[in-house]
């Protein structure tokens, strides 16, 4: 979960260092792969897509300006490991990067809202 304290995700970098090298062959493969707090897969247009799941516990309880908020931490968190990793630096370098916010339901994760190079689009229509 993207959570609201400072430097989330930062404190633990240094110990998914060696994860992060690992997952970059993994993703490079097709399959999406959990590091840290964020899931790391390639689309279908062949994006290295980079997904958080929101802190909200409902639809109706996440307006646009928090989903913005959440969006915009997985990009910190995702900058964060790609600042200590030169592999997956390497990597975004070929491909491009879209993050994703997902909301966790009984049915399963749906789209929130995505970025790429500061576009936003929105999957969900949100109050707010």
């Amino acid at each position: 979960m993207i959570t609201g304290e400072p430097n989330h995700g930062l404190t633990r970098m240094s110990t998914i260092t060696g994860r992060i090298r690992a997952s970059v062959e993994f993703v490079g493969d097709g399959p999406s792969l959990r590091v840290g707090d964020l899931r790391l897969g390639m689309n279908e247009a062949d994006e290295l897509c980079v997904t958080g799941v929101s802190r909200a516990r409902a639809l109706r309880s996440l307006t646009k300006e928090r989903a913005l908020r959440e969006l915009r931490k997985i990009r910190e968190v995702f900058d964060a490991m790609v600042a200590v990793s030169p592999e997956l630096r390497q990597f975004v370098q070929e491909y491009s990067v879209r993050c994703k916010l997902a909301l966790e339901t009984e049915e399963g994760a749906i789209g929130i809202c995505t970025e790429k190079d500061g576009a936003v689009q929105w999957e969900r229509e949100l109050g707010g």
